[in-house]
């Protein structure tokens, strides 16, 4: 999944983000020595991470073309497809939310519970960002052309639905913001201190995520099978196809799962 040149282009523009925010923390010390600055940084790296791959999640079938009809050819379980689509793109959100955490560490010195707590927050949100995506991505696909992230010929609803990822992001957000905010309300009243409440709270919302997520794929992967020949006519095999050509393309039974 790294090696696709979209996965490339998603890199590349955190790298810019990242370059471009290093010195604005530099000329502002203040912010760099304030302790509830530093308990919401993790959140903010968190949500520049995934700027760049809101796209390819919210799309995932969008850059496999006419793949898309091996793919719904194989005797495998949709949950299962799904579930690999997701996990491909883990390592690349890993990565990019290590490094940010990591500036993060030499220029405000987080601390260490601020880095776990900071990856656990990273995990949740691509849980939940991985459940909203596959149903975005089952519901209004849409073909990219190839070696980049431009849709090919986008309808209004595609459109629109570009710019409603957009602005999901930080609704879906709110979740991870919980776990410092109580944090900081613990360490005012006295009570545990905010780092290890933050860290606490991020391992639990972690787990609720993890929880939600799995419980979904079965759902998610039922809704696959059903709409997989409306995904290949709609736009991601070939940009427009007609329905009774993509029935003909994927056999009855051919691509049927094994749930």
């Amino acid at each position: 999944m790294t090696r696709a040149p979209e996965v490339k282009m998603a890199l590349f523009t955190n790298v810019i983000v990242l370059f471009a925010i290093m010195p604005v923390m530099l000329l502002n010390p203040v912010l760099l020595k304030s302790e509830t600055a530093r308990l919401f940084m993790a959140v903010g790296a968190v949500g520049i991470t995934f700027m760049g791959f809101l796209q390819i999640i919210f799309n995932a079938f969008g850059s496999d073309r006419e793949g898309f009809r091996a793919l719904v050819l194989l005797p495998t379980r949709r949950r299962d497809i799904l579930l690999a689509k997701n996990a491909a793109l883990a390592p690349a959100v890993a990565l990019m939310g290590l490094a940010f955490l990591t500036a993060l560490v030499l220029l405000a010195h987080l601390p260490w519970l601020g880095v776990a707590a900071g990856m656990f927050k990273l995990g949740a949100m691509f849980l939940l960002l991985s459940v909203a995506g596959n149903l975005a991505s089952i519901w209004v696909p849409y073909r990219v052309t190839a070696g980049s992230l431009k849709p090919t010929k986008p309808p209004a609803k595609t459109v629109f639905l570009i710019m409603f990822t957009q602005l999901l992001l930080p609704a879906l957000m709110v979740p991870i913001l919980i776990p410092p905010a109580l944090g900081l309300i613990s360490g005012t009243l006295g009570w545990w201190p905010a780092p290890l409440v933050d860290g606490i709270l991020s391992l639990g919302l972690f787990s609720v995520t993890a929880a939600l997520y799995w419980a979904s794929l079965d759902e998610t992967g039922r809704m696959l099978e059903r709409r997989e020949k409306q995904i290949f006519a709609g736009g991601v095999a070939g940009g427009g196809m007609r329905e009774g050509v993509a029935t003909r393309s994927i056999p009855p039974g051919r691509g049927v799962s094994m749930a």
